[in-house]
Parts: C-alpha cells; sequence; structure tokens
C-alpha cells in the first residue's frame, strides 16, 4: 500500500523563507510515495522539488474568496469553539475573544475548502500530515484525527516560546495537540518548556541539520573576518552585531552581514559612520547556494548571531560545520549548540562590550572544534534521514 506525506508550511517552496526545508524534502521523499505541499502563502518564486513532490496552492488564492469561505463555513467550526468560550471564561476577555474569532475564522476556512475538504475524504490510516510550524494550519489537526498520522514541528519563537495571559492565549490549543501523534521539537530546551505545560502530549527532538559544504578558509592578512546571517529584523538584532564590531578597536576588522529584511534600508544607513578600522560589507537577500557561494570563496574567522530568541538558528549549524566558531545570545535552544566546543554564548540582553570581549575570548581560545561537534548533533544527512524514517515507519 502507498504511502503518502502531506505538508502544511508558511510558503515553501514559495518564495524565500524556510530554506532549511530545501535540504529535509529530500528526504522525505525518499521515505514516501508521494508528497503533497500545502503553502500557507504562494507568492514569489515558486523553487524546485523532488519529483515524487506536487504543490497544492489553491488555499492561497483569491482574498476575497478566502474571506468569503472564511464566513460561509463558520458553521462548520463553532461547534468546536463554542464550549471553550464559555467554560474558560474566554468570553471576559475581549483579548481573548479577538483571538478565539480570528482562529475560527482561519479554521473555518480551511475546513470550508475544497482542496481540505478532498484531501480529509481521501487520507488513508499510514498516510502522514505534517504541519511544519506549531501554529496556523495545524488548527484544522483535531479535524483529521484517527484518519491518518498526525505530527507538528515546534520552533522557537513564532511557534513555542509564548507569553504568559491574555497575549499567550491560543484557542483550542489542548484538543489541538492532543490529536497529534506526535510534537516534534527542533530542540530538547523547547521540548522541555513545552512538556512543563502539556505532559500528556507524545513528544520526540530531532534537531534540524545544515548540509557539508565544506570548511571555510580562515583569515591570514591579519585582518578578522566576522560574518552574521539573517534576515535583518527587530528579532535578530543586527544593528548591535555592528554596535559591537565597532568595539573591536585595536585591529582590523571586516564584517559582513548576508541577507536582507525590512530593517535593511535602516541598517545601511546606520553602517555608513563606523571607525577607520572596521570594514563593513551588507550583501542583501541571498539565496542558500548564494550563501554557500559566498563561504566557499571568502575566508571567515567568526560568526556572530544576537538574536532576542531561537529555536536552534540552522544559520550557525552552517557555521560550525565549516570549522567557523561562534559568539551568540544565550537564548531559546542556542545553548544546545554554542558550547564550550564551538564557541561562547553571551547574555540575553547583552551590550556591545560583552560582545566584543566575547568575541575576542573565542577568537584568542584553543582546543575549539565546531566541526566535530555539528557532525556529531548537526549534520543533515543524518539528522534528516531520521526524522523522515521516524514519520514514515515508527509514528
Amino acid at each position: 500500500m502507498s504511502k503518502n506525506l502531506y505538508l502544511f508550511t508558511a510558503e515553501y517552496p514559495y518564495n524565500k523563507k524556510e530554506n532549511f526545508l530545501e535540504d529535509e524534502i529530500n528526504y522525505l521523499a525518499g521515505e514516501f510515495d508521494s508528497i503533497t505541499i500545502y503553502p500557507l502563502s504562494a507568492r514569489g518564486l515558486l523553487r524546485p522539488t523532488p519529483s515524487n513532490c506536487k504543490v497544492d496552492d489553491g488555499l492561497c488564492k483569491g482574498k476575497l474568496l478566502k474571506k468569503v469561505r472564511a464566513f460561509v463555513g463558520i458553521y462548520r467550526a463553532l461547534p468546536f469553539y463554542w464550549k471553550e468560550y464559555f467554560n474558560k471564561g474566554v468570553y471576559k476577555s475581549w483579548s481573548k475573544t479577538k483571538s478565539m474569532l480570528l482562529n475560527m475564522l482561519v479554521c473555518s476556512y480551511y475546513m470550508h475548502s475544497a482542496n481540505i475538504r478532498s484531501l480529509k475524504r481521501n487520507l488513508k490510516k499510514n498516510d502522514v500530515v505534517y504541519f511544519y510550524w506549531g501554529v496556523a494550519y495545524n488548527t484544522i489537526a483535531p479535524f483529521f484525527k484517527g484518519r491518518a498520522k498526525l505530527i507538528s514541528r515546534f520552533h522557537g519563537d513564532w511557534d513555542l516560546w509564548t507569553p504568559t495571559g491574555e497575549e499567550g492565549y491560543k484557542p483550542q490549543r489542548q484538543a489541538l495537540l492532543s490529536s497529534l501523534d506526535c510534537a516534534v521539537f527542533i530542540s530538547s530546551k523547547g521540548r522541555d518548556f513545552f512538556q512543563r505545560i502539556y505532559p500528556k502530549v507524545a513528544t520526540k527532538v530531532f534537531h534540524l541539520g545544515s548540509r557539508d559544504i565544506g570548511i571555510v578558509r580562515k583569515s591570514k592578512d591579519g585582518v578578522l573576518r566576522i560574518v552574521s546571517c539573517s534576515t535583518v529584523y527587530p528579532l535578530k538584532r543586527v544593528p548591535l552585531i555592528f554596535q559591537s564590531v565597532c568595539c573591536l578597536t585595536e585591529q582590523r576588522v571586516k564584517w559582513t552581514h548576508l541577507g536582507g529584511g525590512v530593517d535593511f534600508e535602516k541598517l545601511k544607513k546606520m553602517v555608513k559612520s563606523h571607525p577607520d578600522n572596521i570594514d563593513v560589507e551588507l550583501t542583501g537577500y541571498l539565496t542558500l547556494d548564494q550563501v554557500f557561494e559566498y563561504y566557499y570563496n571568502n575566508p571567515v574567522d567568526l560568526f556572530v548571531n544576537l538574536s532576542t530568541n531561537e529555536g536552534v538558528p540552522v544559520s550557525i549549524m552552517e557555521a560550525i560545520s565549516q570549522d567557523i566558531p561562534v559568539v551568540a545570545t544565550n537564548v531559546g535552544g542556542n545553548s544546545e549548540i554554542v558550547t564550550e566546543e564551538t564557541g561562547c554564548l553571551v547574555s540575553a540582553n547583552p551590550t556591545p562590550d560583552e560582545v566584543k570581549n566575547a568575541i575576542l575570548k573565542v577568537v584568542n581560545a584553543q582546543g575549539l572544534k565546531p566541526r566535530a561537534f555539528w557532525k556529531r548533533e548537526f549534520c543533515a544527512e543524518k539528522n534528516y534521514l531520521s526524522f523522515a524514517k521516524f514519520i514514515s515507519k515508527e509514528l
């Protein structure tokens, strides 16, 4: 009997996000007869996928149609939410009520869609429905319960680390989670956080991974070459990296940031003024292959990540795979990849001077072995193959 995978994503294989799925999908394709991908958004470039994959982007088309479907199909979702609205006192809070209404409309839209209804009819017991994120699409998981195997990944800031009180309220969270056959985490820290709140849900940890792109060259001309790689927006605190680099006044430094984003133009203006010993390079948006091309063609001595929160960053995996040591904030799952073997952690809200000192500590350290650590813990071939076999054969 054939075994099929139904993968729900934010944008992949469209646009620029979820680059790490470009590697994972190849291992999934080797374990399933077919894969159907349902992106939440279908804007921009359509990236290539394995031959046994197809993309169903019907849910993404027509803003007016989406709204009509959501309101027309509200009766499908209403009974599912009604009990929680009263039993958990949601009606007492306008903030929670708004969250529930929005969630209900999203759920209604999905369940009224011909694409989802067709999927629900055709699911077989040995098929797998895989929600790549722990929010959004997986709100429909309870409606698939018992029809196929259901899993959801949980990453970090967007779908896992939640504030307390009204701000952290997620409608029908317990019903959603109890419908999953397994909640999959990219970090042990994430799973521990989750299990304290939802101790009865079956969980597994499967790290993401990065491909082997070889060992990067080191500088031999006395210039300290520092690289960071991320989208430029507040969570990533790229300006703080620049401020920290500018504190390195005793030597020549080149800082390169790989990536663009909503705050890229602000960053360009900010870096126009810097000390004479500092050279700055901002590349703007790069594809994954262009990032690898940069590493292949340029020496790099250190990687820096100062995010306010993370899961376990693939950008750090890529760095340590090339034997590049790392300085990063002690947030999310960073402590699982930035160790005494790979680099140095700074506090969650470091000053530029604290980051500067950590940079100097790593640059002068002896015995760091980032690549050896990557081979053990974050090799894409090992991690994604293990995950693909788990969901296809053991789930």
